[in-house]
């Protein structure tokens, strides 16, 4: 609920902002998205700790966690970067970050597509 506060006050503050100071837009969005990022990052430590506790047990392989991690935190501030940037005017750079953002992540998972690789190769010995 906190969240959709902020985001409403954000939206609203940039409404008004936009037709008085459009240069100050830009630079309040940013402020809100990391305030509203800081919250979520925040109230999500919990569970992200609870998910390593389970990986320490032995319950599951850290380097899956990993990657699903950087995977989540990349898509995330990628589609925040290029709202911020289609926002701005700039339709090709919000593009390009999210193209790049779907590469990064693909490289993240060339670990996990090696692990399977190799044991199905253990499998097929």
């Amino acid at each position: 609920m906190k969240v959709l506060v902020f985001a409403v006050a954000a939206a609203v503050l940039s409404s008004v902002l936009k037709e008085s100071r459009p240069e100050y837009v830009l630079p309040v969005q940013i402020g809100f998205a990391v305030i509203i990022l800081s919250y979520i990052i925040a109230f999500s430590s919990r569970k992200i700790s609870g998910l390593f506790e389970n990986t320490f047990a032995g319950a599951v392989d850290m380097k899956y966690i990993t990657v699903m991690l950087k995977g989540a935190i990349v898509s995330t501030a990628c589609t925040l970067c290029s709202s911020l940037c289609r926002e701005s005017g700039n339709r090709v750079l919000g593009d390009i970050v999210e193209i790049s953002g779907r590469v990064i992540i693909i490289l993240f998972c060339v670990p996990l597509i090696e692990s399977v690789a190799e044991t199905a190769l253990m499998y097929l010995k």
